[in-house]
């Protein structure tokens, strides 16, 4: 399973098995961990619409056990259009590490945030009145675990209370 190889206990890969990934781990025996680090990613996508992506982007992740909690930003890097992957992976894995035996073995793994983005009709062609909508995806490698949208360039209120992305 995914999360015996990461410690971990996030819900989209808890029950995966690693077979899942067979094509992105085939070759990594022994640095399983860390090649899962190197195939994730998040994919960012505006249907229909021109977007001026970021180079770079900052991950809140947050772990949790028992009501205690460790969080620490990762830099993401811009690969692909819209895709954007750990910048330093070497670095997460010993965070991931730290956080683990401060924590105790499989604490709860979640993303708070995704910053760096600037959404509006500035960076998003043709931004209809109401705001575009922008889907995210989390995945390792070409396998997507994860998805979800959120509105860019909407109006204050109270529906979407703020402008920060993925939160």
């Amino acid at each position: 399973m995914v999360v015996d190889v990461l410690g971990i206990d996030y819900p989209p890969i808890k029950f995966l098995p690693l077979a899942t990934f067979h094509r992105e781990l085939a070759g990594y025996s022994d640095e399983l961990n860390m090649r899962l680090i190197e195939i994730f990613n998040i994919e960012v996508i505006s249907m229909g619409r021109e977007v001026e992506w970021p180079s770079s982007a900052t991950l809140r992740v947050e772990l949790s056990r028992d009501g205690r909690y460790v969080h620490f930003d990762v830099p993401m890097d811009m690969r692909d259009e819209g895709t954007y992957y750990v910048g330093h992976p070497q670095t997460l894995l010993s965070e991931l590490i730290e956080g683990v035996s401060e924590l105790g073995p499989y604490p709860r793994m979640q993303f708070s945030s995704l910053n760096g983005f600037v959404l509006n009709d500035e960076t998003i062609e043709d931004m209809p009145p109401l705001g575009a909508p922008i889907t995210y995806n989390f995945r390792f490698g070409g396998v997507r675990l994860d998805t979800g949208f959120q509105w860019a360039g909407r109006p204050k209120g109270p529906i979407n209370a703020g402008v920060e992305f993925l939160k």
